[in-house]
């Protein structure tokens, strides 16, 4: 079975549209650029505050903050949708 197939069967078993699923790419795209610009801004940070404690830990803590921002992303998107 190739992937087509498999998201297909995927899409028709959550009684999803592919007008539904596009939509749903678009917001994770936006997401996901907002996601590297605060992973640019917050290494912008660190190369200028070098040394500084605070920046290094939000340097440190920033990949678990974004994925748990995902993951609430997703629990919120999918409650929208009905689907939970």
């Amino acid at each position: 079975m190739g992937i087509r197939t498999k998201i297909k069967e995927a899409r028709t078993n959550k009684g999803l549209t592919q007008e539904q699923i596009a939509e749903t790419e678009k917001e994770i795209i936006k997401f996901a650029f907002i996601c590297i610009a605060i992973g640019a801004v917050i290494l912008a940070l660190s190369q200028f505050f070098e040394g500084n404690p605070i920046i290094g830990f939000l340097n440190g803590a920033t990949p678990w903050v974004l994925l748990g921002l995902s993951f609430l992303f997703d629990i919120l998107h999918l409650n929208k949708e009905g689907t939970v």
